[in-house]
């Protein structure tokens, strides 16, 4: 099979060819999606949150999803819905904590009674808890709205919200959350996001826990996650996850997904764990030691995923 990689900011696209080249495809090398011939194969792109990258390679994974026979990594689905939580929220609602976009002033009242106060307000763009605020006040809220349908709410990233609000509910009592990362949905990594003592934001501490074990906690995550990538057809991605502290059992919920993160030294070590021919989860005796490890297990994963992907890219509204 032909495996199409591009160089990249974070050189994946060039661990990614290694991983399959020693399995024994034929890896070749593109640019640009004219580069990519349509034949039965597979072309994999990184997605950066870099705004100067993002755009451009938005722009490429939305042309090469128009090639009939080369299955993207990540998919179609993952590509465009990289880094915009508002267009992720319109397919992934069902399993997030109670959230709204509010497009108009007029709604936006609604909106905060039926989310209650304090509530979460997210930008569609942003990392790292980058463009998230805790809306503690109604006068806060209101500002946010006179902001978002008049001149904009000022972001990171020389961003600029403007003509809509992404409003969730806020749940309290998390003192961390878990980034699963599902590998067409045969291995799984996590890591636990510690909150700095005081903060409500996990991913902006850096405080991070490898998982080495199979506990209930982190079993219970893989499986909730394996079940949304097995449904929404999600090959590569990453899902942010924390659990409802109100429910009993606490209940796992969806925070937001992405095809690129960071391997940071803080996260190696991380054990792998696998979903067995019964379609439950077991630890192997493997660990994440290098980045190249992880793309290490793609050719075997693949093998066992059916990744077509009948994904139609539409219109970005919030980008």
């Amino acid at each position: 099979m032909d495996v199409w990689v591009r160089d990249d900011i974070k050189k994946w696209g060039q661990m990614f060819g290694v991983a399959f080249q020693k399995a024994g495809h034929n890896v070749k090398q593109y640019v640009e999606a004219v580069d990519v011939i349509d034949t039965p194969g597979m072309a994999y792109i990184l997605q950066h949150h870099n705004r100067a990258y993002r755009t451009r390679d938005k722009a490429l994974a939305q042309a090469l999803s128009a090639k009939k026979y080369i299955a993207m990594i990540p998919s179609n689905r993952e590509n465009y819905y990289y880094d915009d939580k508002a267009l992720q929220f319109y397919e992934l609602w069902p399993y997030m904590p109670l959230t709204t976009i509010v497009e108009g002033p007029q709604t936006a009242r609604l909106a905060m009674d039926r989310l209650g106060l304090p509530f979460i307000s997210k930008s569609a763009q942003g990392a790292s808890a980058a463009n998230v605020d805790l809306i503690e006040t109604q006068e806060q809220a209101d500002e946010q709205v006179r902001q978002a349908f008049g001149e904009g709410i000022p972001r990171r990233y020389n961003l600029r919200q403007k003509g809509y609000l992404l409003w969730q509910q806020f749940l309290a009592d998390n003192p961390y959350a878990y980034r699963v990362t599902i590998l067409a949905n045969t291995y799984a990594f996590v890591v636990k996001c510690i909150a700095e003592p005081g903060d409500i934001f996990h991913s902006s501490s850096h405080i991070v826990e490898v998982q080495t074990s199979l506990n209930d906690e982190v079993l219970r995550a893989i499986e909730y996650c394996s079940f949304i990538a097995n449904k929404h057809r999600l090959s590569f991605v990453g899902f942010d996850v924390l659990y409802d502290q109100r429910t009993t059992p606490k209940t796992p919920k969806l925070l937001e997904i992405s095809t690129g993160w960071t391997i940071a030294p803080g996260m190696l070590g991380c054990s792998i764990f696998e979903r067995t021919c019964s379609n439950s989860w077991a630890q192997t005796a493997k660990t994440i030691t290098c980045e190249q490890d992880m793309f290490d297990l793609l050719p075997k994963a693949f093998e066992q995923w059916d990744y077509t992907d009948d994904f139609v890219w539409p219109e970005n509204k919030h980008g």
